[in-house]
């Protein structure tokens, strides 16, 4: 049975966060003015007049978009990082962004969309939280991505060994994360008819989650059955495999086919693969993203062997730090910090805002996770708030 807490837990909690929340002035400046740059494409004379390197204009169908996607996916399994100049991508984005698709996926630190189908600036509208569920902030989310963007396709993205439906399984969640379990707990259910158990069931549950999921999507937002009613946008259940990194489609849920292979990939030849440094503390936490903010800006991304990291990621996640950003397109926690596979805890939805799915998802970071630094992520020349634990 799954355990929760009443209100005065939650109130505690919410209380006890409130107590390590500060505004640490000298930080806010250095990181609202990377970001500026990064958001508002400010960008040195040798790239001003460098033209947009990514076309979303010829993706207007689902499976247009999703042979895109499939491409990607297919360079990042095998190590394969298309070669993108940033400052110049961030110059075409200033008007407005134009993404192919709308992701919503989980917040675990090993799943990040853009990383996992290589995709770039501007390419994809992304929701995540622990579990990739919808509510009211996720629901507006998905219907700002699929009907003010004009994404054709809309991916629900579950993957393998997911901790949120781990401890839906296990039970025992406490705080907010209860809210996620509920969530899930229908999902769990249907799991438990097939008689699986362990590590069976979980991943039966997460597939069943994401059938879920796109059932309560279509239930909660009519704009969105509508879109799909009138064949404006199409709907697929995906899963992603933390050990191999490929995204397969879900059985059972009308998708779109299989996109061709790309032939013979030779994976990247990786000189000095970027290490990360040891860290503990919040100060340690903030240096490294405002590094990698820094060679974001200057469009020098670091190396990455995503197959290796990969590997070492299978046994679980540790995070340094846990972000709370927009959805929008242009503004990928990964790409702007430059950080790589198991690197950050990510939420995500239209306006950086938070309601129980989104607090129990923060909660799963900096408890479960243990992230020393809490970051919540404003483009443009709004405040930025850390919060230190």
């Amino acid at each position: 049975m799954i355990s929760t807490t009443g209100g005065e837990k939650r109130r505690k909690m919410r209380e006890n966060i409130a107590k390590r929340m500060i505004t640490i002035g000298m930080y806010i400046l250095p990181l609202v003015i990377c970001l500026a740059l990064a958001c508002a494409g400010v960008a040195s004379d040798a790239t001003k007049n460098v033209t947009d390197d990514t076309h979303n204009s010829d993706i207007t169908t689902a499976d247009d978009a999703w042979a895109k996607l499939k491409e990607g996916n297919l360079r990042f399994v095998a190590g394969i990082r298309e070669e993108r100049d940033y400052p110049g991508r961030r110059v075409n984005l200033t008007a407005g962004q134009h993404p192919f698709a709308t992701i919503i996926t989980c917040s675990d630190s090993r799943v990040p969309p853009e990383l996992l189908f290589d995709q770039g600036l501007g390419d994809v509208f992304v929701i995540r939280d622990a579990g990739n569920l919808v509510d009211g902030f996720e629901l507006g989310s998905i219907e700002y991505g699929v009907e003010h963007c004009h994404t054709p396709l809309l991916v629900v993205l579950g993957h393998s060994s997911c901790g949120a439906v781990t401890a839906a399984v296990q039970g025992g969640a406490e705080g907010n994360i209860g809210c996620i379990m509920e969530e899930i707990e229908p999902a769990l259910e249907t799991a438990k008819g097939t008689g699986k158990n362990g590590t069976e069931l979980i991943e039966e549950t997460v597939n069943e989650n994401i059938k879920l999921v796109i059932k309560n999507i279509l239930n909660r937002s009519s704009v969105t059955k509508g879109l799909v009613d009138d064949g404006k946008l199409t709907i697929v259940g995906a899963k992603y495999f933390l050990d191999t990194g490929e995204v397969e489609l879900l059985e059972g849920i009308p998708s779109l086919p299989e996109s061709p292979t790309l032939g013979e990939l030779t994976p990247s030849s990786i000189g000095d693969a970027y290490v990360r440094p040891e860290i503990n503390t919040s100060s340690e936490a903030w240096t490294e993203l405002m590094n990698g903010n820094e060679r974001f800006v200057a469009g020098e991304l670091a190396d990455r062997d995503f197959p290796s990291r990969r590997a070492n990621l299978t046994a679980g996640q540790h995070p340094f730090a846990t972000i709370i950003g927009c959805s929008d397109s242009r503004v990928p926690p990964e790409l702007v910090f430059d950080q790589g596979l198991g690197d950050v805890f990510i939420i995500r939805d239209a306006g950086n805002v938070v309601n129980s799915i989104e607090l129990g998802s923060i909660e799963y970071g900096v408890e479960h996770c243990h992230t020393p630094l809490l970051v919540v992520l404003r483009n443009k020349f709004t405040p930025v708030t850390l919060l230190i634990f």
